[in-house]
């Protein structure tokens, strides 16, 4: 064990830095070349199937700058941070990490740890998950959440010293942090949630947003500086423009954007907006769309029939070269999912009361918060708008074992879907982030079937 809990952003680290040498070099022998004794230590640890598709022309450009984003926050944010003494903040995923960036807070989002663990680790957030279920915890309860519960008790994760959560969406999570809480002794901020997503409910949710800016402080010891949460913001600002203009690429058919850069966007969301490196990134993702919507042409193989898909709950984590299997076998495209479609927009910087409201706007309409806090027809409306505004072809239901509220949505969500948009649906049981609930090759069988019947259904 590690002191401070720093294994696993150590490990991080070296991950990317492997991937920043691995990502432009000729053939993965010229890059061992270069790797240090410590870099040549994860190498055990990592995806190979990963490893390779992430150096294909259509995705290289994205994941070089995706690449520099996870380096810079593992190594300069937390491990940095850690050394210098910062606070730890854990916080939710249904909001960006401005506000803590302002405050000089070193933001962990809970559920990413393991997310990322199991997309880029060949056993993922395993031993965390193994550990917190040997002490008790239920089988069906989240992984995401359950793989940081117990790397804590393993000491892998820095222990947090201030744990923020917004109530709702879904049981687990609210008691999931609450134990975090306890077991660390971290001061916990809760953030209460309407039921709604009106005006009023708004107003009430602005309120709690500015609720928990000052519990922060306290627990900081210092006041927000205006002119720093300005400078945040500016410049997750800058991001979002070119998220939200990739959003409009989006539309063009062929899709002109990578299935797995979505997949990025949202991690990159929780770690690296209101930091330099995320503009880098969402200038990438636009960038190669933009130039495959003036050259006429998408990222599936030449001459195939597209198929476009909408996830209407989670993608899968634990396996991304799935995504681009999807394309070059199947001719199919991921377009958003209840993870990455963010229904944003920039921020209005003239003041600090507009920031703050901005900021309290954006956590209140993020991905699966916005659909799953409130009636089951924001989540209906939300998903019919995008299969209509994208051209969906189909809808999938990835059932991850957790969620049960999204259990309960499904069905209504596929016949408004079936009713109102004319698309079929598939539902599959699995886990985003532990590949042993459902194998990626029963996956694979089910949508490949499924697939072949929706081609086959467009010619009639």
């Amino acid at each position: 064990m590690m002191e401070n809990g720093k294994e696993h952003a150590r490990l991080m680290s070296l991950t990317f830095s492997v991937a920043n040498k691995f990502i432009d070099a000729q053939d993965l022998t010229q890059a061992l070349s270069t790797f240090t004794p410590e870099e040549q230590s994860v190498l055990g640890i990592l995806q190979i199937a990963l490893a390779e598709v992430i150096r294909k022309p259509k995705l290289k450009d994205i994941v070089r700058e995706w690449i520099k984003c996870n380096y810079d926050y593992w190594h300069n944010v937390v491990l940095k941070g850690l050394e210098e003494g910062k606070k730890v903040v854990y916080f939710y995923f249904t909001h960006s990490p401005e506000i803590y960036y302002a405050l000089d807070l070193i933001p962990i989002c809970a559920e990413y740890q393991p997310a990322l663990a199991s997309a880029v680790w060949t056993n993922g957030a395993e031993d965390g998950i193994d550990r917190i279920e040997a002490e008790g915890l239920p089988s069906h309860l989240c992984s995401a959440q359950k793989g940081t519960m117990g790397w804590l008790l393993m000491n892998k994760v820095p222990r947090p010293d201030i744990i923020v959560k917004p109530v709702g969406v879904c049981d687990p999570s609210n008691m999931a942090y609450q134990w975090m809480a306890e077991k660390t002794g971290a001061k916990f901020i809760v953030v209460d949630t309407p039921y709604s997503l009106d005006a009023h409910a708004f107003n009430y949710y602005l309120n709690e947003y500015k609720k928990m800016i000052t519990k922060l402080e306290e627990a900081v010891g210092q006041k927000l500086d205006p002119e720093r949460l300005r400078q945040v913001v500016e410049c997750s600002n800058e991001a979002y423009e070119y998220f939200l203009e990739n959003m409009e690429l989006r539309k063009a058919v062929p899709c002109p954007d990578p299935s797995l850069s979505h997949l990025l966007s949202a991690g990159t969301m929780l770690t690296s907006v209101g930091r330099p490196e995320a503009i880098g990134y969402f200038k990438a993702c636009r960038d190669v769309a933009k130039k495959n919507v003036e050259r006429g042409v998408g990222v599936i193989p030449e001459g195939m029939e597209e198929i476009r898909t909408l996830w209407i709950y989670v993608p899968i984590l634990f396996d991304f070269p799935f995504f681009d299997w999807i394309e070059e076998e199947l001719g199919a495209i991921h377009l958003f999912d209840c993870l990455d479609w963010f229904f944003t927009q920039p921020i209005d910087t003239s003041s600090t009361d507009s920031i703050i409201r901005g900021l309290a706007e954006r956590s209140f309409n993020w991905p699966m918060h916005r659909q799953s806090m409130g009636f089951a027809d924001d989540w209906v409306n939300d998903f019919v708008w995008l299969a209509k505004e994208y051209k969906a072809d189909c809808a999938i239901f990835a059932g991850h074992a957790a969620c049960k509220h999204s259990w309960g949505i499904n069905k209504l969500l596929s016949d408004a879907l079936k009713k109102e948009a004319g698309i079929p649906s598939l539902r599959f049981e699995m886990d985003l982030a532990d590949k042993r609930i459902t194998s990626i090759a029963d996956i694979k069988v089910k949508f490949a079937e499924f697939i072949k019947n929706v081609r086959e259904r467009k010619k009639h």
